[in-house]
């Protein structure tokens, strides 16, 4: 049986696709944490650590969720060669959350509205607002100084703090608390599309729309009348996957 902060922490990687990355979910855990006080029983033993804020409890709530299979890591390689897990929450850890939902909507939708502020936001990002907002709990970092520099050379893109009028601003998203939603298609170019996005003026990089590639293949196919051309295979070649 989960404990309730073990069922919180469902609804934070649940509340989009995935959470890319550890040390990206403890930065929601402590925004979640500090932004929304009144959620009932969630993680409190936030410490510094090699990379910012660190949760033991929440490291340990994570691990149970996977060993009883309420989560699912998806091992992705990004642009820059490094290797993550994805977090995602499974049919079974959305059906053990369902009466959570019902009963503390409102406080899901606050945790709903922080994820989705974040979700399309590059790491750099998140720990730049995490560390401005709680540098307390940057005394141990060991990339304090790679955050400080990315901080200077993108100061323009950032925010300083979380926007008190995030409600007016954002819709929020439970879909993926419910239902599972489409796969997106991943192209490991985060990074090219991040810097792309801040090229014009974009402060994030936008969704992915899981429709394109079958929307651009059609549109080739009206256009290529060849039997000899497959568009599928155009896109595929252009977009080198």
């Amino acid at each position: 049986m989960l404990t309730l902060r073990e069922k919180w922490l469902l609804v934070v990687i649940g509340s989009e696709n995935y959470v890319e990355g550890k040390t990206r979910l403890h930065k929601y855990g402590l925004l979640v944490y500090k932004k929304v006080p009144d959620i009932e029983e969630f993680y409190q033993d936030w410490t510094p650590n090699n990379y910012g804020v660190f949760s033991p409890s929440l490291a340990k709530g994570l691990q149970t969720l996977q060993m009883q299979e309420y989560v699912i890591a998806d091992q992705f390689i990004s642009a820059s060669g490094r290797s993550v897990n994805r977090y995602k929450i499974t049919e079974k850890g959305r059906n053990e959350i369902k009466e959570l939902l019902e009963k503390q909507q409102e406080q899901v939708r606050k945790i709903s509205e922080i994820i989705h502020h974040y979700f399309t936001k590059s790491l750099n990002e998140v720990l730049n607002d995490v560390y401005s907002l709680f540098p307390e709990f940057t005394t141990k970092s060991k990339i304090i100084l790679d955050v400080n520099k990315f901080k200077l050379e993108q100061e323009e893109f950032f925010e300083q703090e979380l926007d008190d009028s995030i409600e007016e601003k954002l819709e929020s998203n439970l879909t993926n608390l419910v239902t599972r939603e489409t796969t997106e298609y991943v192209y490991n170019d985060e990074d090219i599309r991040e810097k792309l996005a801040k090229k014009i003026g974009l402060r994030a990089i936008p969704k992915l729309d899981s429709s394109a590639f079958d929307k651009l293949s059609g549109l080739l196919a009206n256009r290529i009348k060849s039997k000899e051309i497959d568009s599928v295979d155009v896109v595929r070649t252009v977009r080198g996957s």
